[in-house]
């Protein structure tokens, strides 16, 4: 079972690597697109890291338990249950940074060489990466669901066709969108490596 999760975490790790090389293109995305990349992501990771990763943590040895006893029907209650409190944390969580992008990043980091130029940029990227929030932590919830049902490896397959999708996104979205477009084809392949667990979730173990 680890091998797969193994190959999973270096997908995610080969959307920063994508992210990065298109952001280094600055005659078409701009100047400091790198850093704007880099800050916004630490941003928007933090509520993901205490919430969405904690849940998904939490709930996975509970999930097994019930998986290895077959009781499908804790096992719905307390996935269902998971996900409905990552978003309930996260949907908010989302909003403040969409709605306060701008003055979050000009208060953290807007001194010195980080100039207003560096807070729009990545004030811009914040505020797509935000609206994908709730996919992303939806997604470890999701994951740790098919973990307990010993199942490495469609996780796997999702995360490396949401890996081609960002991919293609970023190469066209970059173009009129710059920095912006980058984290929004971040966001849309997020959303749709949730929406294609979430279907082959449901498929697999019934309704919820």
């Amino acid at each position: 079972l680890l091998l797969p999760r193994v190959v999973g975490s270096s997908i995610y790790q080969l959307n920063v690597f994508v992210n990065t090389i298109f952001a280094s293109l600055a005659v078409i995305v701009g100047e400091g697109a790198i850093a704007a990349i880099y800050y916004s992501n630490r941003l928007w990771q933090f509520p993901l890291a205490i919430f969405g990763t904690a849940f998904s943590q939490v709930m996975l040895p509970t999930l097994s338990e019930h998986a290895v006893k077959e009781d499908i029907e804790k096992f719905k209650e307390t996935f269902s249950f998971s996900l409905r409190s990552v978003f309930f944390i996260t949907v908010p969580a989302s909003v403040g940074l969409i709605v306060l992008a701008t003055p979050i990043v000009r208060a953290l980091f807007e001194r010195g060489s980080f100039d207003s130029y560096s807070t729009e940029i990545t004030s811009t990227a914040l505020f797509y990466y935000s609206i994908g929030l709730c996919a992303y932590a939806g997604v470890k919830v999701v994951v740790s669901a098919f973990y307990s049902l010993k199942d490495t490896v469609t996780p796997v397959k999702a995360a490396f066709i949401a890996l081609i999708l960002n991919v293609i996104l970023s190469a066209i979205l970059m173009f009129p969108m710059k920095v912006g477009g980058l984290a929004l084809a971040t966001t849309i392949s997020s959303a749709a490596n949730f929406a294609v667990l979430f279907y082959l979730l449901r498929k697999k173990i019934g309704p919820f």
